[in-house]
């Protein structure tokens, strides 16, 4: 008889990982509560997930996806599951997952025990330093203030270059005015 407090286990995650489009697995090796509660915080800011996870049914549970193939290509991951050693923790990160993995570099920043391990973005996997590299680029808001600030900048210059000249003239004139 299969054990039950197991099977719920498994259930629980594939139906988190069915919820979750974009998700990460990341390993934290001697990583003091602390520093996980925070890096909860911080996630739950973002508005992504944690959920910590035994590695043999996190891989049961991606391979039980793997033959759904409703969740996209998850062959890489089962190559990876099966090599999973240390302790795990899975986080769904949303629909905007570029908010969830500044999050999650801002916290491995200060904590060097907690890396990625592999992640699942936009229906395409990545390996762990492929994910540093994405979760140390700005978030989306940042990158479209950034574009919009700089298609406003060049036309901010020439009004104030068209209106200085201007300003410049009409200061001569009223001070020739009050000369006489």
């Amino acid at each position: 008889m299969k054990n039950q407090k197991k099977l719920s286990q498994l259930s629980v995650v594939t139906d988190f990982l069915k919820k979750s489009d974009n998700f990460a697995l990341f390993k934290f090796d001697k990583t003091k509560h602390i520093a996980l509660e925070s890096l909860r915080r911080e996630l739950r800011k973002g508005g992504a997930t944690v959920k910590v996870v035994k590695n043999t049914i996190l891989t049961k549970s991606i391979n039980k996806l793997a033959a759904e193939k409703e969740h996209g290509d998850l062959r890489p991951f089962q190559k990876i599951a099966k090599n999973i050693k240390e302790n795990t923790a899975l986080v769904s990160l949303g629909k905007d997952w570029s908010m969830g993995m500044n999050a999650f570099a801002k916290v491995a920043k200060t904590d060097k025990s907690i890396s990625f391990k592999f992640g699942f973005l936009d229906r395409t996997s990545y390996d762990a330093a492929t994910m540093e590299k994405i979760s140390n680029l700005p978030s989306k808001t940042e990158l479209m203030a950034k574009i919009i600030g700089s298609m406003k900048s060049p036309i901010t210059r020439f009004v104030n270059g068209i209106k200085f000249p201007t300003q410049k003239f009409v200061m001569v004139l009223n001070a020739k005015v009050k000369k006489g």
